[in-house]
């Protein structure tokens, strides 16, 4: 099962270590070069936790439209074999996509679910190639996850060197995309009427929904009763 490897279950472990110290709204995975693709790849195992994933020097590897790369490993074969490298490529290249979903690095975009991601990559890599979060952007639009991708032009490092100044940049797109976390503000009524308010409970509900959720608890009631106001 490609979704559930020894390393998403170790992350498994860890939240279930921090139990509710961990705002479940706010639980976010990013990393570089191979730690970019593990963080993408943690994201599409683990929609339900992953709020939002950043991946830099990292990507999406398809190999069967990478012909760039076909031709390479074809090109490293003996004579004898590439023929029948070319019938195999070719034979696969006939198969529906579901059936060829394990020649794509790591995990394919998962659909049904929305996990923003941010990409940043080098033109001028050449550790892990700029097309691969090219792909992986096209996919995750294709499948309407939000993503950005950040373009660099660094040659350092061969292009593959961790760009500090988009660290912001990142937390940034982490907290646009996740709700909006509001104190808890809470006002007692000594009224003595039934029917005034007992307890008022205020809180946002997310920065894209624009609007806050009071709560009305009267005097003489178990449960409050909720309202929605748009921010107008």
């Amino acid at each position: 099962d490609r979704y559930n490897s020894q390393d998403v279950k170790f992350v498994d472990g860890i939240k279930d270590y921090l139990g509710p110290s961990v705002l479940d709204t706010h639980v976010f995975s990013t990393g570089h070069s191979y730690g970019a693709i593990f963080s993408y790849y943690l994201a599409m195992s683990r929609p339900e936790l992953i709020t939002s994933f950043g991946s830099h020097s990292g990507g999406l590897l398809k190999f069967l439209e990478d012909q760039e790369l076909i031709d390479s490993v074809k090109n490293n074969l003996p004579i004898q074999q590439k023929f029948w490298f070319n019938f195999y490529i070719n034979y696969l290249n006939g198969l529906p996509e579901e059936q060829v979903e394990w020649t794509i690095f790591p995990i394919p975009v998962r659909k049904g679910v929305q996990v923003p991601g941010i990409l940043i990559s080098s033109t001028k890599d050449s550790v892990v190639p700029y097309k691969w979060s090219q792909v992986l952007q096209a996919d995750l639009t294709k499948h309407n996850h939000p993503n950005q991708l950040i373009t660099l032009n660094n040659a350092e490092l061969y292009g593959h060197g961790w760009d500090k100044s988009k660290n912001q940049v990142q937390w940034d797109f982490f907290i646009e995309h996740a709700p909006a976390i509001v104190e808890f503000v809470t006002t007692e009524n000594s009224g003595v009427e039934s029917d005034s308010p007992k307890q008022i409970s205020l809180r946002l509900n997310s920065a894209r929904e624009q609007s806050v959720v009071i709560a009305l608890q009267k005097s003489g009631t178990a449960n409050a009763e909720d309202f929605t106001v748009p921010l107008t």
